[in-house]
């Protein structure tokens, strides 16, 4: 008969039995194999925890801390517990960080953030999400840095690591007002400035609640959402469909667009003014003063003058209700109506006569403003 080795042995089974292969010595003993996998006393790994900042964050200083304006230096703050809320700042929308500690680069996190706007009056307007569809996937040890740019409201960050149930954390954004130095000096110095030097007195008058100026966000009531006022008014210049259009997102959050716009609207209102004077003369071509409106007029209650067209576009910025008509000439056979403070009456005294808006603008804005019966503070 055959001797049968281990070799031929374990060719014949397809593989050694547990007692072979003890007894060929090619397999550790019970005791140190358990003792080799046995983790039952290990430290579990550490928990991932959401650290969410704003980078740019307005700090406190000095007698500015109980007014909404922007403080003048900014620095980094976690986001949650007492401090939930992130600001739109002067020059600049929230610097964010979202990041989650305790993962690697092997790890993954899909992120989402969606903001949906606090003023109701805005509708959907202003509610956006990021990114638009999907998520934002970065590996475990990167931060998420979404660009939100000029918009507020409720903000709600959700995320979630590899295939792990999605976790959510909500905050909101909402707004610090400018300085008054630094309106001025951006309103004054704007491109537009030297053909509307009643411009910052309108800004002044518009965006005052109380003895406060200067407001893109409220520092009363709803403090530090954006300033409204009815029926569509939004921020510092208090932008009510300018150039025929609601205010953008960008022009209801951030004060620089607001007033961009505003010079905008005041040189379409400008142009409407332009286009009365000359329906004007196109109708009363015989008659000469018809031509020369007032170089100077005073408003009944003001102490500072202005000429006509300055005035006819201030009161215009507001509105024409309660103004004077005027069937005008736009062409040689056409004839079209015309609503404007000021009104052409040939042969009469006096021949151009002012009358201000249901709201008695002109007025109000130059004597509380450019004359100061109102007092202004920080």
């Amino acid at each position: 008969m055959k001797k049968i080795t281990r070799r031929t042995f374990a060719k014949r089974t397809g593989g050694a039995t547990l007692g072979s292969a003890i007894g060929l010595g090619i397999l550790p003993s019970i005791t140190r194999k358990l003792h080799a996998t046995d983790n039952s006393g290990d430290t579990p790994p550490p928990t991932p925890a959401l650290v969410v900042k704003q980078l740019n964050f307005p700090q406190t200083l000095g007698g500015l801390n109980n007014t909404t304006d922007l403080e003048v230096t900014y620095g980094e703050q976690v986001i949650g517990g007492t401090h939930n809320t992130a600001y739109i700042i002067s020059n600049a929308g929230p610097d964010l960080e979202a990041r989650l500690t305790n993962l690697s680069a092997y790890d993954w996190v899909h992120w989402t953030l969606t903001i949906t706007t606090e003023r109701v009056e805005r509708g959907v307007l202003d509610n956006k999400r990021f990114p638009l569809t999907g998520t934002t996937d970065l590996p475990g040890d990167q931060r998420y840095l979404p660009v939100v740019g000029y918009r507020g409201g409720n903000a709600h960050l959700t995320y979630r690591i590899n295939d792990k149930p999605e976790a959510s954390f909500d905050f909101v954004i909402r707004g610090k007002n400018p300085l008054d130095a630094t309106v001025t000096g951006f309103v004054q110095g704007h491109g537009q400035a030297g053909a509307f030097p009643y411009g910052l007195a309108i800004v002044q008058h518009e965006s005052r609640q109380g003895s406060r100026v200067f407001n893109q966000f409220n520092t009363l009531g709803s403090a530090e959402l954006p300033n409204y006022g009815a029926p569509d008014g939004w921020g510092i210049a208090q932008l009510d469909n300018p150039l025929g259009v609601r205010a953008t997102t960008v022009e209801v959050y951030d004060w620089h667009s607001n007033i961009n716009k505003f010079y905008a609207e005041l040189a379409d209102k400008q142009a409407a003014t332009t286009r009365f004077f000359e329906a004007v003369v196109r109708t009363y071509p015989n008659n000469p003063t018809a031509a020369t409106p007032p170089a100077a007029f005073t408003v009944p209650g003001t102490a500072t003058a202005y000429t006509a067209q300055q005035l006819s576009t201030m009161v215009l910025y507001n509105g024409a209700a309660g103004c004077q008509s005027s069937m005008l000439k736009i062409s040689q056979n056409n004839n079209a109506n015309f609503t404007n403070p000021w009104k052409y009456t040939p042969g009469g005294t006096p021949e151009w006569t002012f009358q201000d808006n249901t709201n008695g603008y002109a007025q109000s804005v130059i004597a509380n403003e450019v004359d100061g019966g109102f007092a202004t503070e920080e």
